[in-house]
């Protein structure tokens, strides 16, 4: 729900549930890692965005994020690996996990691989 009432020049958005991950780079000394938190109504694809931004890279290689051993991702015509649809909902994606040892990693072929938890 957006509320139009807020200061001029913001929106205020009213949210029901927020999840907070700490990204963090698999592999890498010292340790380069983040704190996020962002809608449970967000997707996949929109989380990624949200990566893409809070680590300072250009969005410039394909990803997949492995959720409970599924995968998901944007699909590459050129790949036969199929990846579930990135467009997927976090509150549904995580909806089986514990609300506090949920985890999932993202996988890009230049970053290596990032734990979300």
């Amino acid at each position: 729900m957006v509320e139009q009432d807020g200061p001029q020049g913001f929106e205020m958005v009213r949210v029901n549930q927020i999840f907070e991950f700490h990204l963090s780079l698999a592999e890498v000394r010292p340790p380069v890692w983040r704190r996020i938190q962002v809608p449970a109504d967000y997707t996949l694809a929109r989380l990624h965005k949200v990566i893409q931004i809070v680590m300072d890279w250009q969005d410039c290689h394909l990803h997949e994020f492995t959720v409970d051993g599924r995968s998901y991702g944007a699909p590459d015509p050129e790949d036969d690996h199929q990846v579930l649809d990135e467009r997927a909902v976090l509150r549904e994606t995580l909806a089986s996990r514990s609300e506090t040892a949920s985890s999932m990693s993202m996988t890009s072929a230049t970053t290596g691989t990032m734990c979300c938890s």
